[in-house]
């Protein structure tokens, strides 16, 4: 289910992306609607296994005032960079000059005069009651007047409003599950949160707008007819072809098996990797040296003396080395006993007996 939600935000941002240039718009209205992903931000640090993504996340939107168009859309944080990342793609869509409006949202300063916004600018600075309902509260305050101050170019006064925009968060809210508060349906994943939203805006094609009797894309002049979902599905199967036909049937045990084999071997090359071994062996070693079958052979030369003639493996000899640094009172005879390698104590004690656990070189 979710690489369905992953493929169809795909296809519908692009086809968003696409689709929707030279708007021909005379207003925009501009708002963003708040939800969380994983947690909400002051649960962050307290979260088990939060996403360097996690916490709030505001998704920004401009809509069109008379076709209901969500021109742009964009999802970040409320900051000033993720504001100016908005307004330059919504300056993008635009086909000529329009009214913007926004809400008291300083970030929107600075964003409209960093990208050279070309609109007659004003903003709708609300007022809310100073109530306090106590530490339970839940809803926002209450409204009871806003301010309409002009920040650029000559807006016209009546159309200095939000509304479209505002209903637009009340309709995104009531749409999608994962926006609706107080519940667990929020997005875990950043990314699929994205996706949702791309979905969503898909009804730009889709959705008929009961005022206009065409859906807002219609009305906009961007397409000529009512898309369906299984346009969606078509353009899902579009960007993802038919995989080819499976190849012959693997055996899964064979598999396992050298699965296991390489991580053996790969194991044996990082500790030959971290522990190398060392350039030196103790001469009596090799005085203690035997060959399965055979008795003690003394040293007849230097190579004898500094390598032991008999094998052993590798392992038992790090544990053996790192031993003898470790603990020094700890003789030769102990450490060949205690050793972990089951393939030299076979060979090392084939042809003799072990000491008694009451001889003199046990340690206790």
């Amino acid at each position: 289910m979710t690489k369905l939600l992953i493929d169809a935000g795909n296809v519908c941002a692009a086809f968003h992306d696409e689709k929707v240039r030279n708007v021909p718009s005379s207003k925009v209205q501009c708002d963003e609607i708040w939800s969380f992903s994983y947690a909400k931000a002051k649960n962050v640090r307290f979260a088990k296994s939060a996403l360097l993504d996690s916490g709030d996340v505001w998704t920004w939107t401009g809509i069109d005032a008379d076709s209901k168009l969500i021109v742009s859309w964009h999802v970040g944080d409320r900051s000033m960079s993720t504001g100016t990342a908005f307004m330059g793609d919504l300056k993008a869509r635009l086909a000529h000059r329009v009214q913007l409006t926004t809400d008291g949202h300083r970030a929107y300063l600075g964003a409209v005069s960093e990208v050279d916004f070309d609109a007659d600018y004003a903003m709708l600075n609300k007022i809310f009651a100073t109530d306090y309902a106590g530490p339970g509260r839940y809803s926002p305050p209450k409204c009871i007047g806003a301010v309409k101050q002009t920040i650029m170019g000559n807006p016209d006064p009546e159309h200095i409003n939000t509304s479209f925009a505002e209903r637009q968060n009340l309709t995104m809210r009531m749409s999608m599950r994962r926006f609706t508060r107080l519940t667990n349906a929020f997005s875990k994943k950043f990314e699929n949160h994205c996706h949702a939203l791309a979905l969503y805006f898909f009804s730009n094609f889709c959705r008929v707008h009961k005022t206009l009797g065409a859906t807002p894309a219609m009305a906009s002049g961007l397409c000529d007819h009512v898309m369906r979902m299984a346009d969606c599905v078509a353009l899902i199967d579009a960007a993802n072809p038919v995989p080819a036909v499976r190849g012959p049937y693997k055996n899964v045990k064979m598999l396992n098996f050298k699965l296991r084999h390489y991580r053996q071997i790969t194991a044996r090359r990082v500790r030959s990797r971290l522990h190398p071994p060392p350039r030196w062996w103790p001469p009596e070693f090799a005085s203690r040296g035997r060959q399965p079958g055979s008795g003690s052979v003394a040293p007849t030369s230097v190579s004898q003396t500094l390598r032991p003639n008999f094998p052993i493996s590798w392992l038992a000899y790090f544990q053996g080395a790192l031993l003898r640094v470790w603990h020094p009172h700890i003789s030769n005879a102990v450490w060949l006993e205690r050793r972990t390698s089951h393939e030299a104590g076979r060979l090392l004690n084939s042809d003799r007996k072990k000491p008694s656990p009451q001889g003199p070189d046990r340690v206790t």
